[in-house]
């Protein structure tokens, strides 16, 4: 049987729709890494969406609020839980921003940028 010039054979068929399979499985792949990164951005340690009057108290937050604040991760957000377990009844574990610096990991240049988001009111 004569072949016409815009017949394909079936492995040529196959080919192509391999090659289709390939590409569309590629921009898949780059679609789906582009939405991990964007969430990356957005996910815990990313300070934008802390709201002036939703500041966080360190001496009653969670970890998972602890997490939002830039360059606390779950580590230091449990140090920050534990460490405030440990002060004695009556006492108040953090007056002002610097007392985070007690935290291991925390230093100074830490305070400076979790100190707008944060609050020590009662």
């Amino acid at each position: 049987m004569a072949r016409r010039f815009w017949q394909e054979t079936e492995s040529e068929e196959q080919a192509r729709t391999q090659t289709h399979a390939f590409f569309v499985a590629g921009i898949f792949c780059c679609l789906l890494s582009l939405s991990y990164w964007l969430a990356c951005l957005s996910g815990p340690g990313y300070a934008g969406d802390i709201a002036a009057d939703d500041r966080i108290n360190p001496n009653t937050a969670t970890i998972g609020s602890l997490v939002r604040l830039p360059g606390i991760g779950p580590k230091r957000a449990a140090d920050v839980v534990e460490y405030r377990q440990s002060v004695p009844a009556g006492n108040i574990a953090f007056e002002r921003p610097g007392d985070l610096e007690e935290i291991k990991g925390i230093g100074e240049k830490t305070v400076e940028s979790i100190g707008p988001y944060l609050t020590f009111e009662p």
